[in-house]
């Protein structure tokens, strides 16, 4: 059938047959598709979804919008709770007081995660933010896989606003990483971060210091 071999500890979803051999009591399955299930079903799916977005161009670099030097919103779309928001806000306050947040509190986890995620990149693009950022703390692949949905790595390739790409651990590749403008990692440093709050805008004198945060 499929030509998969399950290894140890794999989960697999099986098709075929049972046999019962009356004398020894006995089952035989005689198997004819053999599937990965649960991880491994999402890891061959991701490699699937990789090569035909790799294909349509989604991760060609001449595609890619170059970050603003200066911005004086920035947009996040995350969970309104958790250390990957907090973050975010204190290393924007700490690195240019005069960056306004806009954050769109958005479902990062679950079925109805990929279509929160994608009204919040239309929400704040359509506001006009300078710069958006786009992810959640790290977690498993399940926990992590509404930004491997087709329709949300489309959004964020669409988007006329340059799209920062914060999801997971900066080794954990997913599709919104793949299509964003830049990458930076989810650890303590984040010093990949800071290209876009070390500047200050060219106009600062005409506006004060200001570390609040505003919720679409």
């Amino acid at each position: 059938g499929s030509g998969l071999l399950p290894s140890s500890r794999q989960q697999v979803v099986v098709g075929g047959s049972v046999e019962v051999y009356e004398r020894d009591g006995k089952y035989q399955l005689y198997a004819r598709e053999i599937i990965l299930d649960g991880a491994g079903y999402l890891y061959e799916k991701f490699e699937r979804l990789k090569r035909e977005l790799l294909e349509q161009g989604l991760f060609a670099s001449e595609y890619k919008q170059p970050l603003p030097k200066y911005i004086r919103t920035l947009g996040v779309v995350t969970a309104p709770t958790g250390a990957a928001v907090q973050d975010i806000i204190n290393i924007t306050r700490r690195r240019n007081p005069y960056v306004q947040i806009i954050l769109y509190p958005a479902i990062v986890q679950g079925e109805q995660a990929a279509a929160s995620i994608i009204r919040g990149i239309r929400a704040l693009e359509h506001i006009g933010v300078d710069v958006m950022i786009v992810g959640r703390g790290g977690g498993s692949i399940e926990d992590l896989w509404a930004f491997n949905e087709e329709a949300v790595a489309q959004a964020v390739f669409d988007c006329t606003v340059p799209i920062i790409s914060a999801v997971g651990a900066f080794i954990i590749t997913s599709l919104v990483k793949l299509v964003g403008s830049f990458i930076h990692s989810d650890n303590s440093s984040r010093n990949s971060f800071n290209w876009s709050l070390s500047g200050s805008s060219p106009n600062k004198s005409r506006y004060a210091p200001s570390s609040k945060t505003y919720f679409f």
